[in-house]
């Protein structure tokens, strides 16, 4: 399998039991779990590139509202490595990220090809629940560009509102 090949492969996987898809990014790293019938008969190579996401907090002065709090976030690589997956289902071993922390979330990116350099992750995340009151603690599925980008996945931080300015 060519290397478009094997990333349409990927991408299209249909999952196991119900799964959307039979690749994917969860908390404790990469699972594989597609359907039985569309396993590889051999290992897939693929990679996984993990950032942090390192909150900071602004002090914003408002002449009306005299003082506003707002928040800044930069990347710090992690890791890329290289892995197989298949032909057994489950965990992909080597694939955890870290925990995050009260300041740092982490963003994970399944992919082909070279490593994800940080231009190519988001500028827009959102550290807020959907109703827009409090701060998110749920992961999220986030667009990465690339053309070999499989899945991106936001872990935010844990206590974003004990970081310091």
């Amino acid at each position: 399998m060519d290397t478009d090949e094997r990333f349409a492969y990927l991408r299209d996987l249909p999952g196991a039991e119900g799964l959307k898809h039979g690749l994917y990014v969860f908390y404790d790293g990469v699972h594989f779990s597609p359907e039985p019938e569309q396993r590889p008969c051999e290992p897939q190579k693929m990679s996984v590139t993990q950032f942090w996401v390192v909150m900071k907090a602004e002090v914003n002065r408002d002449p009306v509202t005299r003082r506003t709090y707002a928040f800044s976030y930069r990347y710090e690589l992690i890791e890329d490595r290289e892995l197989s997956v298949g032909p057994e289902r489950g965990h992909v071993e080597g694939s955890d990220p870290p925990a995050p922390t009260g300041c740092k979330g982490t963003i994970t990116v399944l992919h082909l090809g070279d490593a994800v350099d940080e231009d190519a992750l988001p500028r827009d995340l959102s550290f807020q629940n959907s109703d827009g009151v409090g701060f998110a603690k749920d992961m999220t599925s986030v667009k990465v560009s690339g053309d070999l980008v499989l899945e991106a996945q936001f872990v935010p931080p844990r206590a974003p509102q004990l970081c310091k300015a």
